[in-house]
C-alpha cells in the first residue's frame, strides 16, 4: 500500500468516526444554546453547521491549489 493510499484510508476512518459521533448527538441537545463564538450566539446546531461549512471551504482551497498545479 502506498503512502497516499494509507493516508486516504486513515482519513476515511477518521471521517467515519466523526460521523458516528455526530449521529450519536441527541436531537434535543442540538437545540441548546451554545456559547462558542463560531455558533454566533445560536444553538449547538449552528456550531455544527459552521464547522461543516468551514471544512467545505478548506476542501475548496485544496481543489483550487491542485487545479493551479494541474493535478486534478
Amino acid at each position: 500500500m502506498s503512502q497516499v493510499d494509507d493516508l486516504i484510508h486513515r482519513l476515511e476512518a477518521s471521517m467515519q468516526e466523526s460521523f458516528g459521533k455526530i449521529e450519536a448527538i441527541p436531537e434535543d441537545y442540538l437545540d441548546e444554546t451554545c456559547r462558542h463564538v463560531c455558533a454566533r450566539k445560536g444553538q449547538v446546531w449552528h456550531l455544527l453547521t459552521h464547522n461543516i461549512e468551514h471544512e467545505r471551504m478548506h476542501r475548496g482551497q485544496i481543489i483550487s491549489a491542485r487545479d493551479s498545479l494541474r493535478r486534478l
